[in-house]
Parts: C-alpha cells; structure tokens; sequence
C-alpha cells in the first residue's frame, strides 16, 4: 500500500497520551515479533529515591504492534481530534474510508482488510505496568494491566460498500481518564506523515514528548535503543550507523538542528529553534480560559479541532473578542467564516463592538469559570467533559 497522503487531515496538532509516546508500545523491527516485549529502566527522584519500572506489550493471537499499526494508532486520534476530542463514553464512530483518507492509503478491498487487522491487532494487545505509567488524576505511577481500545466492525453495508459503512472504537478507561485528566501532549501530525521512515516517526515523537518547552534532550544511546525500540545491538557504533538516516531526514525536513555524541555513550538532540517557536504557540494547556474560548467558538459552529488551534494561537482572549462582535456584523453569508478570518488575520472592528465584546468577553469569562466551578464536583476535577461531549 503506497502512502500517497498529500495534506488529507484538517488537524495540524493532535492531542496524544503522554505516556504512550513515553513507552515502547510499536515494534519497529522488520521481523513481525509475537509473544512479549519487555522495557525496564530505574528512575531517580529530585530526593534521591529510586523507582523501578517495566512496562511489557503482549499479544497471544496476532504478533506485535508494528510500524503500520503505530501509523493506524495516530490516524485514529487524529480523526478524534477532528470530532471535537475524546467523548465522555469514549466511543468514536468511524467508517474505514475516514481512517484511510488519513493515513493516505489507496481504497479497496485489501486496503480495508489490512486496515481491519491492524484495528484489531491493537485491540487485542495488552499492556502491562509496574510503576511505569503516571496516572495524572492520581499523582502517581500505577500498576495495572490495559489495552487501548476494543474495536466494533458493523455488518451493515451502503451501495457505497466500506465508504459508509460505520463501526466504532471504545477506549479503555485508563485511556478515556488520561484524556479527561489531559495528561496529553500536541503532535504536529503534518509534520508526522512528511515523514517517510517509521524509525524517523518513531523518533520524532519520541524526541518530542522528551524535550517538552526545551530545544534539547540528553540520552544515553543504550536506553534509546530500548525506548525507540531497536533491536538489541552490543555496539554503539552500530546504533549510530542504524540512526543515522533518521537523523538525517528529521534534519534535512527542519525538525534537527543537530546531533552531538558525547562522553559515556551518550547523545544529545537538538531541535530548530522555528520548530521550537511554532510548538510553544500551537501547544494547548488546557486551561480554563482555553476551554471557555474553545466551547465558546464551538458553539458557533467551529469544528472542535479549528477551535483548540485557533485558541492556541491566538489566546483566548483575542478569540473571544471576535466571538463577541459576530452578532453586530452585517451581511456575513458565512458567519464560522468571518469569525476564523477575523481572529486569524486580526481584523479591525467599529470602536462600539470592539469596546464592548472586549468587556463582553471578559464577563463571558468570568460567568463561564463560575459555572464551570459550579459543575465540577458532579464531573471529574479538571472537568473536561462539558468540553469533548
């Protein structure tokens, strides 16, 4: 199957489980790989206290997840995000049409089938914690057993065949939770399926989720072998020949501003500061004016995706400005339209409207943060549901 993806999704940042970019979950090996995959390290707390971790993939029918799968894995939370983010039941409804649209692939009756097993192929994995994945809700590592989501195909079929035929994906509920205590970070997946190589993916995630707000991430090359994952090589040398073509196209398509080996088998990756800048503007917090500004822009028919990368950009604030002065507008034949042009290009109102939706805006904040304070002890303590619903 040729990825023959050209700009396909209308999401540029995708909100993805930080612990899953934190861990192994994908084998990149060309072999397919059944049985067990296991990942151990030992983390070190500011006290001095030490922390063992392993955190183990498994599957008894299908062989492990691998490189297409993790492509499967990102076109489905992209498509949740396109839907407006994680609902409360954890259902996502899909046509394989959709997923394909996204991942670029060809239609067809192979294609579809591929698809299908790869869908269940990670349903039927199963994941293993031992102080491995940080719990946000309950502020700490827990140990427990998982899967990311069960998979529904529907029988029922249209003239249209597979192009409408309509299944569903549930989340687990420790995957619902992380969504709705946001222990998520931002993906350019834009930049993601530039990418031809699944080890220059595998890494670009991975570099990414490490280096957080920073431009650089120090490792030492032993542990980012396991991490990634590699196979398991003895030399150093040869882990560096394996990365070095990666290295070279996250380079060459402006993600790397370089690589230094260092001292003690260690490496250190840089990223370009433009890449750096444009992660910082597009990355969401989540806070509650974040969420006020989104819900505000939703409820005047914006796409939930649209919304969170308008406000990210933006602030809440200036989204909130224009939100306001959408009803004194005159002779809008699109009023979703006029609203994202104005925030995106900063438009300039009538000295009236722009006094008042920016003492407009403020009261809608302030009003929505009571309500919102209001709802929250019959929801969950950061209360994102009134949000993804």
């Amino acid at each position: 199957m040729a990825d023959s993806r050209a700009e396909q999704s209308t999401a540029s940042l995708i909100k993805v489980e930080s612990n899953l970019e934190e861990f192994p979950v994908f084998q990149l090996g060309r072999k397919r790989q059944k049985g067990t995959a296991t990942y151990e390290r030992t983390i070190e707390g500011t006290d001095g206290s030490r922390l063992k971790q392993r955190f183990e993939v498994s599957s008894s029918k299908y062989s492990l997840p691998g490189p297409m799968d993790m492509d499967v894995y990102l076109a489905v939370l992209e498509l949740l995000e396109i839907r407006g983010g994680m609902p409360e039941s954890g259902k996502l409804n899909f046509s394989l049409y959709e997923l394909v649209q996204i991942l670029g692939w060809q239609p067809g009756g192979r294609t579809y089938a591929k698809l299908k097993e790869s869908l269940r192929r990670i349903a039927l994995t199963g994941i293993e914690s031992e102080n491995a994945f940080y719990s946000k809700g309950e502020q700490r590592h827990i140990s427990d057993t998982f899967r990311l989501w069960s998979v529904h195909f529907s029988d029922k079929r249209s003239k249209r065949g597979d192009a409408s035929s309509r299944h569903h994906i549930r989340f687990d509920e420790w995957f619902i939770r992380s969504f709705h205590d946001y222990y998520l970070k931002g993906l350019d997946t834009n930049f993601y399926w530039r990418l031809s190589s699944p080890l220059s993916r595998r890494l670009y995630r991975l570099v990414d989720h490490k280096i957080g707000d920073g431009t650089r991430w120090e490792v030492e090359l032993f542990d980012l072998q396991q991490q990634i994952p590699l196979a398991d090589y003895r030399f150093a040398s040869k882990i560096r020949t394996v990365l070095k073509p990666a290295h070279e196209e996250l380079t060459t398509k402006g993600y790397l501003a370089g690589v230094e080996y260092l001292s003690g088998n260690r490496m250190a990756f840089r990223i370009t500061q433009s890449f750096a800048t444009r992660k910082r503007a597009l990355e969401f917090r989540g806070t509650p004016e974040d969420l006020i500004a989104i819900q505000t822009l939703r409820d005047e028919g914006m796409s939930g995706d649209v919304a969170r990368d308008l406000v990210a950009c933006y602030g809440p604030r200036h989204c909130l400005k224009y939100a306001d002065a959408l009803p004194h507008q005159k002779n809008i034949h699109s009023p979703v339209g006029w609203l994202r042009r104005a925030i995106e290009e900063s438009y300039e109102l009538d000295p009236g409207p722009a006094i008042s939706s920016e003492a407009s805006s403020a009261t809608s904040l302030q009003v929505a943060e009571e309500k919102t304070q209001e709802a929250a002890s019959a929801r969950r303590q950061d209360g994102y549901e009134w949000l993804f619903g």
